[in-house]
């Protein structure tokens, strides 16, 4: 593009700010501009130069000169000292002098109304005392239209001025043209952006709304926090979660927020009936406005209650309804519109979910206490069992050493008691078979019990994660289904295409973000699970094996301010029984949490594994409460336990001294100071 003229740049920028912005169907209309100022500036240049010619070349210049004023289009006229008009040498403008010729004689300030002739009166006066060119812009309105005019005085020998005026309406048309597509762009900028901050701070706020109704998981507490998060969302004033009863044939108030007992134990809507009820029946929201006069509206329980306006949307989970959320308005009879209904959309699908796993949390719930129940209760039975059989076996050592003394009274009957001796022998080898079989299943009932408190644990941890990921993918496939209904419909724009990849972008990352996350919280139950429940030996990574142990306890830890802390080398690896570790560990670390802080808030735990030779060791130590010497000198013994009566059955230590004697073929001993914490301190062959 040829060079702009510097007057035009100067209108450009100051509408558009840069030359980009210049729309594209302007461009032939200024190209037209720019010539036309180039043409005028050659015209003014050759006009100036020949005032400078001298006489000589003035009066050869002369009929050059007069052909170039005819082709003007501008007025040229000369003025004297006064602005007395002397002639008029050229120009087609003539609008402000009906008959030009007429003029001539008679001054400028006359001629044209105020504030015109003033500004030429003005004008005349500066250069007179200046002695330069003096350029002023004027407007005047003729039948009806207003017309711009721009005069350049310029002085003259005898001190008279040479005036030029042009034409510059379509000029400043333009410009003004400028002027209102630069202020309808910014207009149209500032509406969008306010469009797009509305719709960020609902995004935000959604988002919030769904950290907080997918935190609790009993389901009263989670129906309290949607109602008060939807009127808090929306602004209304009631939120109400109702559901559908267990016939399926009507649905009650389960959850309100900013109503009256009386309407929450008085509404009873059938399927099909009232506003609530033709949502369940149709699946589609519905807008009651001026609900005083909705047919559709009956509710007797609510006549006094104010209510003016109602939204209603169905709460569906694996696309069966199981109810409605609705909103109130006490103030404005006609409060909602189809935006509402959206926002109350997105939030009844994140509600549907939260109620959905705060159903399955209080089945789980119900499901665990009965396990729990259960196992209890196999363990006193099977505690019972084993304080007979330890009765019974003092019984017979006091029976032994009444036939020792017989036997040495009547040695006579030696034979015949020998037989007998053997006899007895024999039954106490099977009771004590049989304590050891009883000790072996109350081993497999601890670790069966550990287990469902790990599945209880993990079950709360993943439920968050889940929660998060399924409300991201929710709203992605809502956002995906308005996106196509856009584009089937071809009313897609661009900001649409790039609002949706945003969306569809940062929901994508949001569900491989806790999907992982749960994913890793599962993969590591399943490997402690199965170490647990599997006896098998093999390689593994001691480092990451107590990593993973400690993340299944995490649930129960979370639960304290205690710390733990584990120095082991990242590349220990063995060949060894998972399991076995597990246990250890697992019976050391609640030990310490049920007995050693007791009486402590904040407690501190270090493992520390070192390698020596083909030698491991492992320190266990906590700053707990300690023990006294005898009961540091009794800990290992089985069915010994400082809180008899209170769920202890005294065996976790002592399972914990066979796995390390026996199963690991190592050493265990244990140190302790009342008050100053406890030690533990296990060596064992490095590979089995």
């Amino acid at each position: 593009m040829t060079q702009l003229h510097r007057l035009l740049q100067r209108q450009l920028q100051r509408h558009f700010g840069d030359e980009t912005n210049i729309p594209d169907e302007w461009q032939g209309f200024i190209h037209d501009v720019n010539d036309a100022y180039h043409e005028s500036d050659i015209d003014r240049e050759i006009l100036e130069r020949s005032l400078e010619l001298s006489s000589q070349e003035l009066l050869e210049a002369n009929l050059q000169m007069q052909a170039v004023f005819q082709a003007l289009p501008d007025l040229l006229f000369r003025l004297s000292s006064e602005g007395v008009i002397l002639d008029l040498k050229a120009g087609t403008i003539n609008h402000f002098l009906h008959q030009p010729q007429d003029q001539i004689g008679k001054r400028i300030q006359d001629l044209l109304h105020n504030p015109v002739g003033n500004l030429f009166h003005e004008a005349i006066q500066q250069i007179q005392k200046e002695k330069s060119v003096i350029t002023i812009e004027y407007s005047l309105t003729l039948q009806g239209q207003a017309c711009f005019y721009e005069a350049r005085l310029a002085p003259l020998l005898d001190a008279q001025i040479v005036v030029i005026i042009r034409d510059v309406t379509p000029r400043k048309k333009m410009e003004q043209a400028l002027r209102q597509a630069y202020d309808e762009l910014e207009e149209r900028v500032e509406q969008r952006t306010a469009e797009l901050k509305r719709a960020n701070e609902q995004l935000s706020a959604l988002y919030k709304v769904g950290q907080t109704i997918t935190a609790p998981l009993h389901l009263n507490a989670v129906l309290s926090v949607i109602a008060r998060s939807t009127v808090e969302l929306l602004g209304s004033d009631t939120g109400v979660i109702l559901l559908i009863d267990e016939a399926g044939e009507a649905l009650t108030i389960h959850g309100a927020f900013g109503l009256s007992e009386k309407v929450v134990k008085g509404t009873h809507d059938r399927i099909g009936e009232g506003i609530a009820g033709r949502v369940v029946q149709a699946g589609q929201p519905i807008i009651a406005n001026d609900l005083p006069h909705d047919p559709r509206f009956s509710n007797p329980s609510a006549e006094n209650e104010g209510l003016l306006a109602c939204a209603s949307v169905p709460l569906r989970v694996g696309g069966k309804i199981i109810g409605t959320l609705d909103v109130h308005s006490k103030s404005d009879p006609y409060a909602f519109n189809e935006q509402h209904i959206q926002i109350l959309s997105m939030l009844a699908s994140q509600a549907a979910i939260s109620i959905e796993n705060a159903r399955l949390y209080e089945q789980l719930q119900v499901a665990y206490d009965e396990l729990e129940a259960r196992v209890q209760q196999r363990t006193a039975e099977v505690l019972a069992v084993n304080i007979q059989l330890y009765e019974e076996n003092l019984e017979r050592k006091r029976a032994e050493e009444a036939l020792r003394k017989l036997n040495e009274e009547l040695e006579h009957r030696v034979g015949a008691r020998t037989i007998e001796l053997q006899e007895t022998n024999m039954v106490l080898l099977e009771s004590l078979e049989t304590l050891k079989k009883t000790q072996n299943q109350l081993v497999q009932s601890e670790k069966m019990a550990a287990l469902g408190a790990l599945v209880a644990g993990i079950a709360h941890e993943i439920n968050t994660p889940i929660g998060i990921g399924v409300t991201a993918a929710s709203y992605l496939e809502q956002q995906t289904q308005e996106f196509t209904r856009k584009y089937e419909q071809s009313q897609m724009h661009r900001s649409d295409l790039e609002k949706y990849v945003k969306i569809a972008t940062e929901a994508t990352l949001m569900i491989l973000k806790n999907l992982r996350r749960a994913a890793d919280q599962i993969q590591s139950f399943k490997q402690v699970a199965i170490d647990q429940t599997c006896d098998e030996q093999r390689w593994f990574n001691l480092k990451a094996c107590i990593d993973d142990l400690l993340l299944s306890l995490h649930p129960k830890i979370s639960q304290t301010w205690h710390t733990i802390t584990v120095r082991c080398p990242d590349d220990l690896e063995i060949i060894s029984y998972p399991g076995a570790f597990y246990q250890i560990l697992t019976n050391l670390i609640l030990n310490s949490l049920d007995h050693g802080f007791e009486q402590k808030t904040q407690g501190t735990i270090e493992i520390e594994i070192t390698r020596d030779h083909e030698t491991l060791r492992i320190q266990y130590s906590d700053d707990g409460c300690g023990m006294t010497a005898e009961t540091c000198a009794r800990i290992f013994e089985p069915f010994y336990t400082t809180k008899r009566g209170l769920g202890c059955t005294g065996l976790g230590l002592h399972i914990v001294y066979n796995l390390v004697t026996q199963q690991l073929e190592g050493q265990i001993a244990c140190e302790s100071t009342l008050g100053r914490g406890t030690t533990f301190s296990i060596q064992m062959p490095l590979h089995l």
